[in-house]
């Protein structure tokens, strides 16, 4: 039994080492759409994994970018991205990004030639603005708390005049930090984004879910939507997966 106990330990250890050997990002089959999945504030690359695995089921190829998203101000970060890319080869390209990511993804977008163009959703991104991320900055400890990407939060991104499709989903489940540091926070909201806030000048549709900002990662509903617009452009609405 004890021989038995530290082959499978050995066995083990061997595994979890080839597992920790290999590239975090598979090279991506030629056929098969390949979607970069951009995180938001705060939240490591893991976060979007749920999402990720649902995008597999569909059919896509999906690929986790990391980026210091409190260290580093919006133009640092989009070319992190820029340089993330360089590394695929993909034959078609779409992204998915969640409240921050979104603003990275535009930034890239509007200042680099990607080609050729696809399809972005951006979850939760307040391109008119953060109405919370304003009310943060009025402080020492809010603008801390923000770090470099608390201009690009407080501004927005309010015109998409890419050749990207752009769709973007909006909460209106109001369970967030944002009631309590932002007062006056405009209803409908996910908690942290006003819904009006997720609407942009140039984008191709928008719809809008019952989620709460991070619940936006984890719902079928807003999977559902996502499929939907990367392979047609359009979001179908009262569909999960």
């Amino acid at each position: 039994m004890r021989a038995t106990r530290v082959w499978l330990w050995s066995a083990c250890s061997r595994c979890r080492f080839r597992a920790r050997s290999q590239p975090l990002i598979a090279w991506p089959v030629s056929e098969v759409p390949t979607v970069a999945l951009v995180h938001g504030l705060y939240l490591p690359r893991w976060a979007m994994t749920v999402l990720s695995s649902r995008l597999r089921q569909a059919g896509f190829h999906p690929v986790l970018f990391s980026y210091p998203s409190w260290r580093q101000g919006l133009g640092a970060n989009a070319d992190r991205l820029r340089h993330f890319l360089g590394t695929l080869s993909p034959t078609s390209l779409h992204f998915v990004a969640h409240s921050m990511g979104g603003l990275v993804v535009a930034r890239l977008l509007h200042h680099c030639a990607v080609v050729p163009a696809g399809r972005v959703v951006a979850l939760g991104t307040p391109f008119l603005g953060s109405h919370a991320a304003r009310c943060l900055q009025k402080n020492a400890p809010g603008r801390l708390l923000l770090g470099r990407g608390a201009e690009a939060l407080a501004e927005g991104f309010p015109h998409w005049s890419c050749p990207w499709r752009l769709g973007v989903i909006g909460g209106t489940r109001g369970w967030g930090l944002g009631r309590f540091v932002a007062p006056g926070l405009p209803s409908p909201h996910d908690g942290t984004v006003a819904l009006a806030e997720t609407r942009v000048r140039g984008g191709s549709d928008h719809v809008s879910v019952d989620a709460s900002h991070s619940g936006l990662l984890w719902s079928s509903e807003v999977a559902a939507a996502v499929v939907a617009f990367l392979r047609t452009g359009r979001f179908v609405r009262g569909v999960s997966c």
